[in-house]
């Protein structure tokens, strides 16, 4: 079953079609159902991440794994599953650089896999790109960067669009009564209208 929930995965990703069956593909299988995970899981995965199974598992996959077992995520459970689904997609410079991030920032080991657990896209964003918001939350927002925690989102936000633009717009006020989660997660629709109400408000004022 697993095979064959496979070969639908690499026909919608013909780079696949290339991947050595014995050096990548079986070793990545063989990883997930070391794992515990069923078929129908193992191919829920794939579809999301089908690059997974064309990277070579000695040469790139088992580098990350490594980082990840080494920095606190267990074996054999979904979490560590679906953090290997995105860092797939970084090289493990960039991975590394992340986590050296996060921790000059004061983070705590624990404290980054946990919030890894909870958006496991944060292990493969640039790291630059990560500094760039991470300043801006603490310097400019005036925010601790502890915030962050309970909405790891913020760091896949697009810099000038999305989160200075919306941060200016709202007056630059940090702190009470006003989470990045709330600031930043609400549809665009939304946040014009409340822009609009206040601006109206304003006004009247």
């Amino acid at each position: 079953m697993v095979d064959v929930r496979v070969s639908s995965v690499m026909g919608s990703d013909f780079c696949l079609i290339s991947a050595s069956r014995t050096r990548k593909l079986q070793p990545q299988i063989e990883f997930l159902k070391q794992c515990g995970f069923n078929s129908k899981v193992i191919y829920k995965m794939l579809i999301k991440a089908p690059l997974f199974l064309s990277l070579s598992f000695e040469d790139n996959l088992a580098h990350k794994l490594f980082l990840l077992l080494k920095f606190g995520y267990e074996h054999g459970t979904k979490e560590l599953v679906l953090a290997m689904g995105w860092v797939c997609r970084t090289s493990c410079k960039n991975m590394q650089e992340v986590i050296s991030l996060l921790l000059n920032y004061g983070l705590t080991c624990e404290e980054i896999v946990a919030m890894g657990k909870k958006h496991p896209q944060v292990l493969q964003y640039n790291h630059k790109s990560m500094k760039q918001k991470l300043d801006y939350l603490t310097q400019e927002m005036g925010y601790e960067v502890r915030e962050m925690l309970a909405f790891p989102a913020f760091l896949g936000y697009e810099f000038d669009g999305r989160i200075k633009y919306r941060f200016e717009s709202s007056g630059k006020i940090s702190g009470e009564g006003m989470s990045i989660n709330k600031l930043f997660s609400m549809s665009t629709a939304r946040f014009s209208k409340k822009q609009e109400k206040q601006f109206s408000y304003a006004m009247a004022t």
